[in-house]
């Protein structure tokens, strides 16, 4: 679940950063957002649009205003202008911790009936060797799959449609 919906795992810190560049902690996942530099707030511009617009934006310097990060690089990111000195920025992640039987889960209630289904799909899948079991335990992996997919694809939809309104402007 982490993976397909990862702001459900969201984590807000605040980072130091001198060059410019941030690499999520060890149990972050994905850079959902970057919020702010200094108390400025800062927008997403995509790299290929930056590198485009500005081929030696890696070079400048000053107050960031924009954040940036390769296509296929999702535990990084770089702000732009690179900053002079020292910068506070926060930002959001999704973060995946193993939690222990005591621990409340850490999803919205809504997505409960999906992680039944993934722990019927595990359970009965341990046991293997009747084929009433597999089917019951491919049944429950199948309704997972289709609620958690569900709301991966809206949220590329959303994604998709924002893209399009962006570059209509």
């Amino acid at each position: 679940m982490a993976l397909s919906l990862p702001s459900q795992f969201r984590v807000v810190a605040t980072v130091q950063t001198e060059t410019g560049e941030v690499t999520l902690p060890p149990d972050g996942i994905k850079v959902l957002s970057v919020q702010e530099v200094e108390g400025r707030p800062v927008n997403y511009v995509e790299m290929a649009k930056l590198n485009q617009l500005d081929a030696a934006w890696r070079g400048r310097v000053g107050q960031p205003s924009s954040w940036t990060q390769q296509e296929d690089e999702e535990r990084s990111y770089s702000l732009y202008p690179r900053p002079t000195a020292r910068v506070s920025v926060t930002h959001s992640y999704s973060a995946f911790s193993p939690t222990k039987e005591c621990d409340e889960l850490p999803v919205h209630p809504a997505f409960l009936p999906a992680i039944v289904d993934y722990a019927l799909y595990r359970a009965y899948g341990k046991d293997g060797q009747h084929a009433s079991e597999q089917t019951k335990s491919m049944s429950h992996y199948h309704t997972f799959n289709a609620a958690i997919g569900r709301e991966a694809e809206v949220k590329q939809r959303h994604k998709r449609e924002r893209a399009q309104r962006e570059n209509q402007r």
